[in-house]
């Protein structure tokens, strides 16, 4: 029985579907059960998900995973091999670009099949129409066919139409992907609007940001296995690791090549600019791990590669400070990355990504998209890059993954040691305001 606490309850589905090499061969197999002339393909297996009401969800996977297949059953447009699902409460869904919308019929015509479809009478639609129209911000398409349609349009259309039904529970399936950005905006604040007025939304997309920013709960489904649920972020990290081919963490048991450690010395001009301890910092050949001793390590970092490199220590400066946990977003800030390499790696990539505490990207670069020279690496080497600038962050706390990975001709530069959330800095500012970063605005009043 459906919880009242509950939109959308979905117990033990799987879908199966059968692959014929031939016509001949489905037709034999409808008149003779024990004739099996086909391929058995598990498009979802044995899902459970509970969808709170209120809440956004997302969900999220590769191409093929079973997302669509997945909504399409709790929209009742396909069937389930096995299992059930109990809705509870009127949806209205954006499974695909201008699904429902019959190519024929002018966008005014659709609007009003598509609404009595879910439930409105057509006085109820009359009222709405001037705001569906207005949303949608297609002009005189509105009276055109739907074939004649650009995707963006479709979208417009189809959302605007979604979101003034009054749905209980709103399905998105990456339509917002084809959407211009102020027309995508336009829908977040859409959704910011439904989620106050305590509103179901299922959201299905690969943009990690946006599952990060707008979902309470994520859900990550790979090859038709639910195979992790939780918080956006954590959802994210091994959806992340799934499209990059890593599907183990680093691992503990990696051969590490023995080499006897022997000290560098930095030119005159180096030695000047930093204290002793950054000195020796940079210039020792130890080979031991040290993240976990710095001040501002975080024990909760994610952390995957294939380990033909390793970052095995880190120094933070700022303002004279060395390993600080509190720092100015006003002074400049330097990250000295220490890298050991247990590989030749032909064309390395150093690079950084500074997120807020939900996730959000505040920025990131790496050597090679800032055309950075950087020189190869063979087995044994210890590589110290550093990272510069003024944070100009409002006052919070703010998480710093670093990365190395190799650039590889053809490929997505494979990872060989990415820790995400590896050092959690607090900024202070000495000015008010709000949001993420401080533009430096003046305010002057002229009249």
């Amino acid at each position: 029985m459906l919880s009242e606490d509950n939109a959308i309850e979905i117990k033990n589905i799987s879908k199966k579907y059968y692959l014929y090499n031939s016509p001949a061969d489905r037709m034999v197999s409808s008149l003779f059960k024990n004739w099996k002339k086909f391929n058995e393909v598990n498009a979802l297996n044995n899902i459970t998900i509970n969808i709170p009401k209120g809440k956004t969800i997302g969900l999220i996977g590769q191409n093929g995973s079973g997302k669509s297949t997945l909504l399409q059953i709790i929209t009742g447009i396909l069937k389930s091999t096995s299992g059930e699902i109990e809705v509870n409460g009127r949806i209205a869904a954006l499974l695909e670009l201008g699904s429902g919308f019959n190519p024929e019929f002018t966008g005014r015509e659709n609007v009003y099949m598509n609404a009595t479809i879910l439930g409105l009478t057509r006085e109820e639609i009359n009222e709405r129409f001037s705001d569906i129209e207005q949303f949608a911000e297609i002009g005189h398409f509105i009276d055109q066919p739907v074939k004649t349609y650009s995707s963006g349009m479709f979208l417009r259309l189809a959302f605007a139409t979604a979101v003034h039904t009054d749905p209980d529970i709103l399905i998105v399936d990456e339509a917002l992907a084809v959407g211009d950005v102020r027309f995508q905006s336009k829908c977040f604040r859409k959704f910011k609007e439904f989620q106050e007025r305590g509103k179901t939304i299922l959201f299905v997309t690969h943009a990690t940001e946006l599952l990060i920013r707008h979902c309470d709960y994520a859900y990550l489904i790979n090859k038709g296995e639910l195979i992790q649920e939780g918080l956006p972020k954590e959802v994210v990290n091994t959806y992340l690791d799934l499209i990059y081919g890593k599907q183990k963490k680093l691992s503990d048991t990696a051969q590490i090549p023995e080499t006897k450690a022997q000290d560098r010395e930095l030119d005159a001009e180096m030695q000047q600019k930093y204290s002793q301890e950054t000195i020796e910092f940079i210039t020792s050949q130890n080979f031991e791990a040290n993240c976990e001793n710095r001040r501002s390590y975080n024990q909760n970092e994610f952390r995957w590669g294939d380990k033909r490199a390793e970052i095995i220590d880190y120094l933070v400066l700022s303002n004279d400070m060395v390993d600080p946990i509190d720092c100015s977003s006003t002074e400049l800030l330097q990250i000295i990355m220490k890298v050991k390499f247990n590989d030749n790696v032909t064309s390395p990539i150093y690079g950084l990504t500074i997120k807020t505490v939900d996730g959000v990207t505040v920025y990131g670069n790496n050597s090679r998209d800032d055309s950075i020279e950087v020189s190869s690496q063979t087995e044994a080497n210890i590589s110290c890059v550093k990272f510069a600038f003024i944070p100009q962050l409002v006052e919070g706390d703010y998480f710093i993954s670093l990365g190395i990975a190799e650039d590889v001709p053809g490929l997505e530069a494979p990872p060989l040691d990415r820790r995400y959330d590896l050092i959690h800095l607090k900024f202070h500012h000495e000015t008010l305001g709000f949001g993420i970063v401080d533009l430096g605005m003046k305010i002057e009043q002229l009249i």
